[in-house]
């Protein structure tokens, strides 16, 4: 079964923009809605996700701006939201897709460990059973997946597992600070392993995630957040050894 058979009624993969996808597969498109900064941003956003802007390419306004059929200033206000989001670097003279060093990746997997324990805690106390069902059931599609080679599933899989955890802690100040460190991380695992699949790592990756979901159908917050930490340090150190950081 390939990422294409997924149906709309699958959660754990999310609705891309329309505008996004018309970038991807046809090229230069032009934003016809409202609110063009954001949608700037939104059409960046994918085309680094995509890999079709790598991690250390120059962004430079007037080329975007034509690109998109828009004025200097919706990029320019898109560019500034992304590297609000850590995913676009500016130095005071020219904006770059960012690169990760060791030490960044580092320093990004700490502050994911604080935040991901207390809500792999919270999340045990509070994701209503159902949540908890649908995202089992959503990991033990994606073990099809990894036979399939499916790269692409897989890192929307990691993403829909760390989101749907974030949701069930119903905090509603927690998940915002959650959001750009993982969007950062899965740049980071779209740069490092597409497009191959590892699929070794992959299964390493999806058992953790079960057994995570296990202490959160059991309502056992500490052994959540304990087998949390447990999977962020090991996927820290997965990261620096695939990236040979």
């Amino acid at each position: 079964m390939s990422a294409n058979d997924i149906t709309a009624d699958d959660e754990f993969l999310e609705e891309r923009p329309r505008l996004d996808l018309m970038l991807l597969r046809a090229g230069p498109a032009r934003i016809v809605r409202q609110n063009l900064s954001e949608q700037a941003a939104a059409a960046i956003r994918q085309r680094i996700f995509s890999l079709d802007l790598p991690p250390g390419t120059r962004l430079v306004i007037d080329d975007l701006a034509d690109a998109l059929g828009v004025s200097r200033t919706p990029v320019r206000e898109g560019l500034r939201q992304l590297v609000a989001e850590g995913l676009v670097t500016y130095d005071g003279n020219s904006y770059v897709v960012t690169s990760y060093s060791r030490r960044d990746i580092v320093d990004l997997f700490a502050i994911r460990q604080a935040l991901e324990v207390l809500a792999a805690a919270q999340a045990a106390e509070r994701m209503p059973m159902e949540a908890i069902a649908s995202l089992r059931a959503a990991l033990e599609q994606g073990r099809s997946h990894i036979a399939a080679g499916d790269a692409e599933f897989m890192i929307a899989l990691d993403r829909h597992f760390h989101t749907a955890i974030a949701e069930g802690t119903q905090n509603s100040r927690l998940k915002p600070l959650l959001d750009s460190l993982q969007e950062q991380s899965w740049l980071i695992r779209r740069w490092g392993f597409l497009p191959k699949l590892v699929e070794f790592v992959e299964t390493i990756t999806v058992e953790e995630h079960l057994a995570i979901v296990d202490r959160l159908a059991a309502r056992d917050a500490e052994g959540a957040a304990r087998l949390m930490e447990e999977h962020l340090r090991k996927g820290q150190q997965r990261t620096l050894e695939w990236l040979r950081l």
